[in-house]
């Protein structure tokens, strides 16, 4: 929804309840990843930089 995507408010970051359901996903398809996959909650990290990243970003100019 695009009436939602405020800058300086993105919301990349999933709930709690959806942390679950996804890590829980994620578990049973790592198989499916060539090589080592990456640490769910190193996946969670990335995505919450990247959220941080976004919303600084668009609140300076396009300068974080």
């Amino acid at each position: 929804r695009y009436d939602r995507a405020i800058p300086g408010r993105y919301r990349l970051i999933p709930t709690e309840d959806m942390r679950t359901k996804l890590a829980a996903d994620y578990r049973r398809m790592s198989a499916m990843i060539f090589g080592t996959p990456p640490a769910f909650a190193e996946v969670m990290a990335s995505i919450e930089a990247l959220e941080q990243y976004l919303n600084v970003a668009t609140t300076n100019g396009g300068a974080p």
